[in-house]
């Protein structure tokens, strides 16, 4: 089943529920975890989600004792202890009401994508929504679980009944990942995840909880997943991942989300590290007839345009496009092709 199981033995349990002092072992355990991910379609983080307060599967947080909980965070400021980052019971929520994202999906052809929204941006905070919360601050939002419900919930009624052949998901929250992939038959599709950070610090190895997400109609195991670990400058040991690519069948398949550019001072930074992006992402073309480039580019058509022009090599075709969101077919140009044949 492809699935792989938690016992207290294996090298996966040990690197998720334990800490090891030794920091020249850290890039290596955050290697394998990454690996587990491009190779795994699901795997099982109940162990790490067992140990710790931002879990992998956020849906399955309760408050306890949500007024006692208060009374601690906002009087003793204790709240790095109680949940073992630094920041405040503080929520910004964000301000689209009962919308289930930011996003509209965009579909073409066969090929769907959704940037679904990740819980901080809905949030404004780590911290979770339940019921206490939107009593709380008399909150005109979903709270998490039944956000993460109904967008699961619609994207398992669209998958079985279109017969899409990609599904790209940008900002998904695992736990819509995780109920969607449990409700599909494993014969007939090939499903990946990739989180939007793996690092490891003093508390062991940390797994942000939305990322991207492919699901492809196949029932081939013939297949490939790519990442690009994107190494913070800021904090040690910590990747950053903004795409998942899939070779399959000799289709590449892409879920991407390119973060906005900040200040116009940054332009040129975020340009060249977009330059490497793409290179990366159509380095995969090799191997395939046909690719598409799909999900949240956050850019305009002009600033596509400039991307694309650095590889004649290849035509770009904008299949669909909403905003930010793009499905772009790639091939190879008659003057690549033409080359390959002489060589």
């Amino acid at each position: 089943m492809n699935i792989i199981k938690r016992d207290k033995t294996s090298k996966i349990y040990t690197i998720l529920t334990t800490f090891d002092s030794d920091t020249r072992k850290w890039m290596k355990y955050m290697k394998t975890i990454e690996t587990l991910f491009k190779n795994v379609w699901l795997p099982d983080f109940s162990c790490y989600d067992n140990i710790r307060y931002l879990k992998m599967n956020r849906e399955s947080f309760k408050y306890m004792d949500f007024d006692n909980y208060l009374k601690v965070v906002n009087s003793q400021n204790e709240y790095k202890q109680l949940q073992r980052y630094n920041d405040s019971l503080n929520y910004s929520f964000k301000r689209i009401g009962f919308r289930l994202s930011d996003h509209n999906p965009l579909v073409y052809n066969g090929i769907f994508t959704w940037n679904v929204l990740h819980h901080y941006n809905y949030n404004g905070s780590n911290d979770y929504i339940d019921s206490n919360v939107v009593r709380y601050f008399n909150a005109k939002v979903f709270t998490e679980k039944a956000r993460y419900s109904l967008i699961a919930t619609q994207l398992k009624l669209l998958i079985h009944k279109y017969d899409y052949k990609c599904y790209a998901l940008q900002e998904c929250e695992y736990s819509i990942y995780n109920a969607i992939v449990k409700s599909l038959d494993k014969r007939n599709y090939v499903c990946r995840f990739i989180p939007h950070r793996i690092s490891y610090n003093i508390n062991g190895v940390y797994m942000e909880s939305f990322g991207c997400a492919l699901i492809i109609k196949d029932s081939s195991n013939f297949g490939e997943t790519f990442v690009n670990p994107i190494k913070s400058k800021k904090v040690p040991y910590e990747n950053g991942y903004k795409y998942l690519v899939r070779l399959q069948n000799n289709v590449m398949y892409s879920s991407i989300h390119i973060p906005k550019c900040g200040r116009n001072n940054d332009y040129k930074a975020w340009y060249r590290y977009g330059c490497e992006d793409f290179k990366f992402i159509l380095s995969k073309m090799r191997n395939a007839n046909v690719g598409y480039i799909i999900g949240d580019l956050n850019m305009n058509a002009n600033t596509l345009n400039k991307f694309t022009s650095s590889f004649p090599e290849y035509n770009f075709n904008i299949l669909a496009n909403m905003g930010p969101d793009y499905i772009i077919k790639v091939s190879h140009s008659r003057k690549r092709c033409l080359l390959m044949i002489k060589g």
